[in-house]
């Protein structure tokens, strides 16, 4: 019985070691896989990591670059508006075949008498415009009140008078074209103005004897104008030149008129 107990110790003592080294095993395989399972989430933060430096790198050397867009604005439709300025006013008068040489209070012996004036310029005006890219096209119409007056005194067959030429109003039309600089648009016209001009002349010696003639005449008007838009509505400014045009034979005198002006006014575009 004693040499059986002894033999079950023995073979218990000689299996101890084994159970060791097996346990050990299993300990160091955990250890390991646990290891790898650390090493494959490290690996996933770092490439995430990695791939978030790039897109910054990325986003630092490649800056998104953003362009401005071109004004859209056009000036295409009908428009409207007014203004106010002033006209200066040239007449001529001139002595006609027949009579003698004219003198004013201004000038000696003269065949030809010269007078300026200034006077208050209004104006209504309507059209339409058709832009093409930034090239403006238009037709334009205006109504024109001109209170301008100029008066001086002639002598004619030795007899003074006391002469004044009114440019009353007038009707305008005429084609435009500019160019549009993205709301700032820069014009020009060439057109018509029907004006109707006043003529009166009075004796110096008879005060009661006075002499009157209406006429209308079309002149060529030309102008150059700027027009600077605020939405549907704008701002303009213009200047116009009106060419000398011969009213007739007054009182013994060919009379000739001639003006410019400029105007500034507001408008709105439909």
């Amino acid at each position: 019985m004693k040499i059986r107990k002894i033999w079950m110790i023995s073979s218990s003592l000689a299996f101890l070691p084994l159970c060791v080294v097996a346990g050990a095993a299993d300990l160091n395989q955990e250890a390991a896989i646990s290891a790898k399972a650390n090493d494959q989430a490290d690996q996933v933060d770092g490439g995430a990591n990695d791939e978030n430096g790039k897109n910054q790198k990325e986003k630092i050397v490649q800056p998104e670059v953003q362009y401005l867009p071109e004004s859209s604005y056009s000036a295409t439709g009908f428009y409207g508006g007014g203004g106010l300025g002033f006209e200066s006013v040239k007449n001529q008068f001139k002595k006609a075949s027949g009579t003698s040489s004219a003198t004013a209070s201004t000038t000696n012996t003269s065949d030809k008498i010269k007078k300026s004036n200034s006077g208050l310029l209004a104006s209504v005006f309507g059209g339409y415009n058709f832009q093409f890219d930034k090239v403006l096209f238009g037709l334009e119409c205006s109504v024109n009140i001109k209170p301008s007056k100029t008066e001086t005194e002639v002598e004619f067959d030795s007899v003074k008078r006391d002469v004044s030429v009114r440019r009353r109003y007038g009707f305008g039309i005429g084609p435009r074209v500019g160019y549009n600089f993205g709301g700032l648009i820069v014009y020009a016209k060439l057109g018509t103005d029907i004006t109707k001009y006043g003529i009166k002349s009075k004796s110096k010696a008879d005060t009661t004897k006075e002499t009157k003639k209406n006429s209308h005449k079309t002149v060529i008007q030309t102008a150059l104008g700027a027009e600077q838009n605020f939405g549907q509505w704008f701002v303009r400014g213009e200047c116009s030149k009106s060419f000398g045009k011969n009213l007739g034979t007054f009182e013994g005198a060919k009379v000739t008129s001639g003006a410019w002006g400029g105007t500034i006014g507001a408008g709105y575009r439909f």
